[in-house]
């Protein structure tokens, strides 16, 4: 599958490209391979200035509820990781 570039960006956690990304309404709702899109790896990862980043970019998008493949969503990614 194809990387997307604010999946990968989420992932690595460069909050600045992250940011700017967001602002220029780059696709939240993008997945990586495991249908994770960029705010539950935020979340996955402990990321916590990235995964408030894109709160309000997935809220636009109506993607707050969305899950992976293994049926979490970010809520219950932050929940898992201590951010919520």
């Amino acid at each position: 599958m194809k990387r997307v570039a604010i999946v990968c960006v989420a992932r690595s956690q460069r909050l600045r490209c992250l940011h700017r990304s967001a602002e220029n309404r780059a696709n939240v709702n993008a997945q990586d391979e495991n249908g994770k899109a960029a705010l539950m790896l935020a979340c996955e990862n402990k990321h916590e200035a990235a995964a408030a980043g894109l709160l309000e970019a997935t809220k636009r998008a109506g993607a707050l509820d969305r899950q992976d493949r293994y049926k979490l969503s970010a809520l219950l990614w932050a929940s898992a990781r201590g951010l919520a």
